[in-house]
């Protein structure tokens, strides 16, 4: 429904074991997961942990997202254009990007990028987008 909240994590006891110091500390971490849900609750059941910065190594295993950005037609120009491609091309990744441009009265222009567009949907790369001036709302779905 919201785009935050809490979900409980169930981590077996053999894979405690590989990941009990990385859990237990104050690193950011990835979980990679199956989840269960039923009427009343919703829980994560890990398959594997891994550091945050480490997150790129587990492509195979993550369902690939897409990245949704909007942008503020009144905001944008070609220079703009330019610079989020710029920041697309530095943030590689398995994740398609679309672009969605919003007009004043409320028409949206979608973009789908090419393939060598796609970024990675974790980390800093929607931080940076993010801060782009002209975006509005970025979605990873």
């Amino acid at each position: 429904d919201g785009l935050s909240g809490n979900v409980e994590v169930v981590v077996f006891s053999d894979l405690y074991a590989k990941t009990s110091e990385l859990i237990t500390s104050d690193r950011p971490v990835m979980v990679v997961g199956r989840t269960d849900k039923d009427e009343r609750e919703c829980k994560l059941i890990a398959t594997d942990i891994v550091p945050l910065e480490e997150a790129s190594k587990l492509k195979k295993k993550v369902k690939v997202r897409s990245a949704q950005i909007f942008l503020d037609s009144e905001a944008l120009d070609k220079n703009g254009l330019q610079e989020l491609k710029g920041i697309l091309e530095e943030n590689p990744g398995n994740s398609p990007v679309f672009i969605k441009i919003i007009y004043p009265d409320d028409r949206v222009f979608t973009l789908s990028t090419t393939e060598e567009l796609k970024i990675t949907t974790h980390g800093e790369s929607v931080e940076l987008i993010e801060n782009f001036s002209a975006v509005t709302e970025v979605r990873v779905v």
